[in-house]
């Protein structure tokens, strides 16, 4: 299934983030930690650093965390983890986290907890990132963002029914439509329920005709539904679309297979 959007996409912006935790928060903190201080803009700036340059990210979040930044510190440490690919330790400081928040809105902490089960996700460990999606949505339970990624973390572990259950409750409560429908189809396709993957795909296709994981879904499906002809302009669609990118790639190794004959031989 397509991946979910990166934390540059999180509501945790700088303003609600410090507004919430003030009161956690000393004044300001002393001038070894890179002039940082417990403002919107301190956090604005570590978060920016750890998604661009997220080993600079994460010193900073250190030398603020020893110096009295607190919970946002943690949470820039986090997200910096994840750039780096530590995943799992990505997971259990943003897990740990959620968890500390017990004076934050609950909608703030769904958040970090949905951060922390994409973490766990990455890391391949599908329990866990249900375990605190779980706990994401019973913070949260309007909220059809969290739906989706435990959508994610269910098919992860194979059980598609369950992944598309919270699939069709993201779509009745407002997810974006092209986005839900393309994750749908996958599941579906995975389950080897073509006929429904494809009504979805078609769906999708049709909500987001610029979305480039929808038109490699609907590619895949018609690949198994042996309809070639369409598979392969489905395909040419996503190089149009974003032939740089995890789609990109997929279709220029799906339309390079299909350009083999069995033996080994390139078609003409």
């Amino acid at each position: 299934m397509p991946r979910l959007p990166s934390f540059h996409h999180s509501r945790c912006t700088a303003t609600n983030w410090l507004l919430a935790l003030a009161p956690l928060m000393v004044a300001s903190v002393p001038a070894p930690a890179a002039d940082l201080t417990n403002d919107a803009a301190s956090y604005e700036r570590c978060m920016d650093t750890a998604r661009k340059e997220p080993e600079d990210g994460f010193e900073m979040a250190s030398v603020w965390k020893d110096h009295g930044g607190g919970l946002p510190a943690e949470h820039c440490a986090g997200v910096a983890l994840m750039g780096l690919k530590q995943y799992a330790l990505a997971g259990d400081t943003l897990e740990t986290l959620g968890k500390e928040m017990v004076r934050e809105a609950p909608s703030l902490r769904a958040e970090v907890l949905m951060q922390a089960g994409e973490a766990w996700l990455q890391a391949g460990q599908p329990a866990k990132a249900r375990a605190d999606l779980d706990a994401a949505i019973g913070l949260d339970p309007k909220d059809p963002s969290l739906l989706v990624a435990r959508a994610r973390a269910l098919a992860a572990a194979k059980d598609y029914k369950a992944a598309k259950e919270d699939l069709s409750r993201a779509l009745a409560g407002g997810a974006p439509r092209g986005e839900v429908l393309t994750y749908r189809a996958a599941a579906n396709r995975l389950q080897g329920e073509l006929s429904a993957a494809r009504k979805d795909a078609d769906e999708a296709v049709a909500a987001a005709p610029n979305s480039a994981d929808a038109w490699l879904e609907r590619a895949n499906v018609r690949r198994l539904q042996k309809d070639d002809k369409g598979a392969r302009a489905d395909w040419i669609k996503v190089l149009e679309l974003a032939p740089d990118g995890p789609a990109g790639d997929a279709a220029r190794d799906n339309l390079a297979a299909m350009d083999v004959h069995v033996d080994g031989a390139a078609k003409p």
